[in-house]
């Protein structure tokens, strides 16, 4: 290979990985603006609000579901306290003490939990699904259909799924209950999927995909699955880099949240947590729903309006 073509190949893939990283940027700035325009920031206080109505339905459909999987409801509820502990930063121990008592009440006086009671559950919790659903339809512009049975059942079918997304996540981000599920038996790529979710690539990847289809599936309107994985990984990304510097923010501001809310700041800390991840969430929808087209319905021109009355005027 000639030098000059060393030099051309190089100035070749420069341009390309230019052309990317604008293309990139600008379609994660205007997703801000967009967000911003949208409102998604109020959006994201009101799904706030029904995710801490709905924690512990949540928490203990979790724990239920997983440890009717897993064979060991100790090891589930382990498992998602762990989990918690690990995705809500600075969160007192006392939060987490109180969430697990409610859990253990609950599942020592459910008796096994039977179809009926795991119903009332998800019924329970699907408050932040709905939440979610009516600010992904208004960051999209569209409007939800069929009324509120149609809406109550797909906020049902969304949360199932889901629960089913969080499950799941329980059992390829912990190796010892990943191995647990496949059993002793040894099979191609066994060692792999070990490996992927012991260095969390297994969960990232699956947290890609469930996102891509929620983007996809959740709002009243058409939306191409490019633009929807474009929106899973903004909201991806937002996680694991909040997830990974919120260390920097609480070194600066735990002083003065604790100055002003006492023994109430690790609440403060969690609330605020849990509003940026549904920002987070809202972001990754902006990213995805703003150059999806929009269906936009002919409008019946009104009598005396149309174009003779116009010219006759």
């Amino acid at each position: 290979m000639s030098k000059d073509s060393i030099l051309s190949f190089g100035n070749k893939y420069e341009d390309k990985g230019h052309r990317v990283l604008l293309h990139v940027a600008v379609r994660l700035i205007n997703g801000f603006f967009h967000f911003k325009k949208k409102k998604g920031d109020l959006v994201a206080g009101c799904a706030t609000f029904f995710s801490i109505l709905s924690f512990c339905p949540v928490m203990l459909l979790v724990v239920t579901l997983a440890g009717k999987i897993i064979g060991d409801v100790e090891l589930a509820k382990v498992t998602v306290m762990e989990g918690m502990k690990a995705n809500f930063p600075t969160a007192a121990p006392w939060i987490l003490e109180s969430i697990e008592k409610i859990i253990n009440g609950q599942l020592h006086t459910t008796a096994g939990m039977n179809m009926m009671n795991l119903a009332l559950l998800l019924y329970s919790s699907l408050g932040v699904i709905a939440a979610m659903v009516f600010g992904m339809d208004t960051i999209s512009s569209s409007e939800s259909r069929g009324g509120f049975v149609i809406e109550d059942f797909k906020a049902l079918l969304l949360g199932a799924f889901g629960y089913f997304f969080i499950i799941a996540l329980i059992v390829t981000s912990n190796p010892k209950i990943l191995s647990m599920v496949m059993g002793q038996k040894m099979f191609f790529g066994r060692d792999a999927l070990l490996y992927m979710a012991k260095n969390n690539i297994l969960p990232i990847g699956l947290s890609m995909m469930f996102f891509t289809i929620f983007y996809k599936w959740a709002p009243s309107r058409s939306v191409s699955w490019k633009d929807s994985a474009w929106g899973a990984s903004a909201f991806v990304g937002c996680f694991i880099f909040a997830k990974s510097f919120y260390w920097v923010y609480m070194k600066y501001a735990q002083e003065d949240i604790a100055h002003n809310f006492g023994n109430f700041y690790s609440m403060i800390v969690a609330v605020v947590w849990v509003y940026f991840l549904l920002s987070a969430f809202f972001y990754g929808a902006s990213v995805a729903y703003m150059n999806s087209p929009v269906k936009i319905v002919d409008e019946v021109p009104v009598e005396g309006s149309g174009p003779d009355q116009q010219n006759a005027a």
